[in-house]
């Protein structure tokens, strides 16, 4: 639908934008400090929901069913958040030899949005990793494109949502965490017909990932912070294999209620929008690669 597609280009606009090699002789400092990247990136996301509220609300969804109250137990929003921390750690094994591959040949796949150690930087990093990121996120993935493809099946819905979603990040670091942990989310979405909890731990995903970069990892040795990361990566990999595999036998998934002569995916995928969407958002990998400073 078009408040899908409007949604995710406005949101990957400024992912191609801002996240560019970009000269910083040709323009003024303020533009690229990270503090007014991270509030044009605040407003963007904000803009990119306005489609899909009006699209949501003409397919009968409203904003407070979305975000209605749900009956979920404590050892859910446990396992949820563990197998989160865990695909985070899992995604991180095979990041570092790409990474590795790239940095042999003088690139980089890692985009640095810079520090700093201002309070403006705190607060507007803070507000949008944490907080507004996450929940308009969760509002236009899960709430506007997954729950919109509902009816041709939730493992179809989730499927498409997750790879948009990682794509969406525009480059090949993010995206492999990205899709994982947009199938988690949009699986704990389906399954408790409420936003409250995928926005819950996506909020405390980004948290954690916030305060290992900004707070805890500028405050040791380079050799601490290897030597911790790797620890924690291994930890979170471990505790998230044995929560998924004790959760496995759970998880169910409804069939669609629309049955289409051709494959949805197949229906889906020779869309005209749908394939220059994925072609753009392929582009945006390639150009996010860039050369290692220095």
């Amino acid at each position: 639908n078009t408040g899908v597609f409007v949604s995710v280009f406005i949101i990957s606009i400024f992912y191609i934008v801002f996240n560019l090699d970009m000269d910083i002789d040709a323009m003024p400092e303020i533009i690229e400090s990270p503090e007014v990247l991270y509030t044009a990136m605040i407003f963007i996301v904000l803009l990119a929901y306005i489609p899909i509220y009006i699209y949501m609300r003409k397919q009968g969804f409203t904003l407070g069913q979305q975000l209605g109250k749900t009956n979920v137990s404590p050892s859910f929003i446990f396992a949820a958040l563990a197998i989160c921390l865990g695909l985070s750690g899992l995604t991180t094994l095979f990041i570092v030899p790409i990474e590795g591959l790239f940095n042999h040949y003088g690139y980089t796949t890692l985009i640095d949005m810079g520090t700093s150690d201002t309070t403006y930087y705190y607060v507007s990093s803070f507000l949008y990793i944490v907080l507004i990121g996450p929940i308009m996120e969760e509002l236009v993935y899960r709430g506007g494109i997954l729950a919109g493809l509902r009816k041709y099946g939730d493992r179809f819905a989730i499927i498409i949502s997750s790879l948009l979603f990682g794509v969406m990040h525009g480059n090949i670091a993010q995206f492999f965490f990205a899709t994982l942990v947009g199938a988690l989310l949009g699986y704990i979405y389906v399954k408790t017909n409420s936003l409250r909890i995928s926005i819950l731990i996506h909020v405390l995903n980004n948290l954690f990932a916030l305060a290992l970069m900004d707070y805890l990892y500028p405050n040791l040795s380079e050799a601490t912070v290897v030597w911790f990361d790797w620890t924690l990566t291994i930890a979170l990999i471990l505790i998230g294999a044995i929560v998924f595999f004790k959760c496995y036998k759970h998880i169910s998934l409804n069939k669609g209620v629309v049955q289409l002569p051709i494959s949805p995916y197949k229906g889906y995928f020779t869309r005209i929008p749908v394939i220059l969407l994925f072609l753009y958002f392929i582009i945006m990998m390639y150009v996010s690669v860039t050369p290692i400073e220095g």
